[in-house]
């Protein structure tokens, strides 16, 4: 049954009964290869060691004075509405250009989470130095100064600390999260990362070829290479523009050609304190620890001012599909999307959440879940998603499948045509109730982790907004009506423009016949 049709226990057992051996010698003969044979041999020892076991001892002897750890603090009830957030939290500026958002609590385990953002550089100083973007912050945490990166790593586990460091074109990130007590420590160590990397030479080959050899492996990768097609189709850039998206081909070449000097440079001349946002959740006294961050960030310049990458809409990009041939792949991908000339402020934007939301934003529970995976059985998982940008009249639709390669041709027609239904005839009742139900408590599910909160913070700073803001797109969703809901979809999705990527092996796919899906 778990594979689509209880009678196939039936059909096995008769086909069993049939077998010859002439079946067994050719079956073997075409898949039981010996270049791909592993060979063991087993060389006796002249004589045998004994290994004595000792008896098993008395369990009440062990415990009989044992005395646990330490209670873990278990931290407060916290409310995570967006009122009793935005009332908690405390904002303002660490120092000119870093803006600030704290919300100190007691959590269990007296954990704190961190995260800091640097922005530098602009859309033409940053030309030619995409590479080094993507590489500078991991070698940051490759070692510091005074401290090697075996030493520092050695240091993060003595206090417990994890810290991360991320980013891209003009941004670097830093997450970090420790325990109260362990604060002054990992601070210390963050201001090391901040202002004393080595960016050792050693370090820097070694990410770099760790990076190429990454994404050597996933140049067969069917989501990878879908993925990475659409995004091209989607915003086509031209090739000299930092946010041109390359070929995984091309990411590799950048890799290898990429120079530690470059990288180098960057940190010199791009990094400082001129522009970001500082946020920090959990349990922790800002009266000690923000003079910490403020003098770690004091007197921190960059030669090159920042100014906001922005993100553009090609709007005009016509639909398409693209079927790209991966050979010896099990599983066929599918991903489709276009672009949405709307931000996030656009009076409609909700709307097109909830509608996609109803689309396919839970994969089993959709209409892509439900006709996709549960009515014809064609993908192991569907799902849909809108995203926009705050900014930027830059949003897109994407949608995603994972099937076997025969039934692609069967996945792509019905996609389409939910899609075509979802458009044209809009939503239900019973579905606008049950996708606000769903989605308003998904949000509120995610407040409860001060990750979350973490991450609710530091967008609010970025876009100079607060937690109100917040609520009134929550109020939004949840006044929302099946008119405004269909005329949103019909006003700004075109089906015709939906660029469609299919990967995967189907060369033995060719004579099936689309009509009888293979059930997954």
């Amino acid at each position: 049954a778990s594979q689509g049709d209880w009678r196939l226990f039936f059909l096995y057992r008769d086909r069993i009964e049939k077998v010859t051996p002439a079946d067994v010698q050719r079956v073997a003969a075409r898949y039981l290869q010996p270049n791909n044979r592993t060979v063991g041999i087993f060389i006796p020892a002249k004589t045998s060691e004994r290994i004595s076991i000792p008896s098993t001892p008395d369990p009440r002897k062990l415990v009989e004075n044992y005395k646990g750890r330490k209670v873990i603090a278990a931290g407060e009830v916290f409310d995570p509405s967006l009122d009793n957030i935005e009332k908690r939290t405390q904002r303002g500026v660490l120092i000119d250009g870093i803006k600030l958002a704290v919300l100190p609590k007691k959590s269990r385990g007296e954990q704190v989470h961190l995260a800091l953002t640097i922005r530098y550089g602009d859309i033409e100083s940053l030309r030619g130095l995409e590479g080094a973007c993507r590489l500078l912050p991991t070698l940051m945490m490759r070692g510091t100064k005074s401290l090697s990166h075996e030493e520092f790593s050695d240091k993060l586990d003595e206090h417990q600390t994890v810290m991360i460091a991320t980013g891209g074109v003009g941004s670097v990130n830093v997450s970090l999260q420790t325990k109260r007590e362990e604060i002054p420590a990992a601070l210390e160590l963050l201001r090391q990362v901040l202002r004393e990397p080595a960016l050792p030479a050693v370090q820097f080959e070694l990410l770099r070829r760790e990076r190429a050899a990454s994404l050597e492996g996933r140049q067969t990768d069917p989501q990878t290479v879908a993925r990475q097609t659409l995004e091209r189709m989607l915003f086509p850039y031209p090739e000299n523009d930092v946010r041109h998206v390359l070929p995984i081909a091309g990411v590799i070449e950048r890799y290898q050609k990429v120079q530690l000097e470059e990288v180098k440079r960057l940190y010199n001349d791009f990094l400082g304190a001129a522009a970001g946002e500082l946020v920090i959740v959990g349990d922790f006294d800002p009266d000690q620890t923000l003079p910490i961050l403020k003098k770690s960030l004091a007197s921190w310049k960059a030669d090159y001012a920042y100014a906001r990458i922005p993100r553009l809409a090609f709007d005009k990009v016509p639909g398409s599909t693209e079927l790209i041939q991966i050979p010896d792949k099990a599983n066929a991908v599918y991903y489709a999307g276009t672009v949405v000339p709307m931000s996030q402020q656009h009076e409609d934007y909700p709307a097109l959440k909830l509608g996609i939301y109803i689309l396919g934003g839970g994969s089993l529970s959709s209409r892509l879940g439900d006709r996709i995976r549960q009515k014809e059985g064609l993908s192991y998982g569907v799902g849909s998603g809108y995203s926009g940008n705050w900014f930027d009249d830059a949003s897109r639709l994407t949608i995603g499948a994972i099937s076997n390669p025969q039934n692609s041709p069967q996945l792509v027609k019905s996609i389409g045509e939910e899609v075509d239904l979802l458009v044209a005839k809009g939503i239900t009742e019973q579905e606008l109730a049950q996708a606000k139900s769903g989605y308003l408590q998904s949000l509120n599910v995610q407040r409860t982790s001060d990750r979350s909160i973490l991450g609710l913070l530091a967008t609010s700073l970025l876009q100079e907004t607060t937690m109100a803001n917040q609520s009134k797109y929550e109020s939004a969703i949840s006044q929302l009506t099946v008119k405004q809901v269909g005329e949103a979809l019909r006003k700004h999705i075109n089906p015709k423009r939906l660029v469609i990527i299919t990967a995967g092996d189907f060369s033995s796919s060719k004579k099936s016949d689309p009509e009888s899906p293979k059930k997954e």
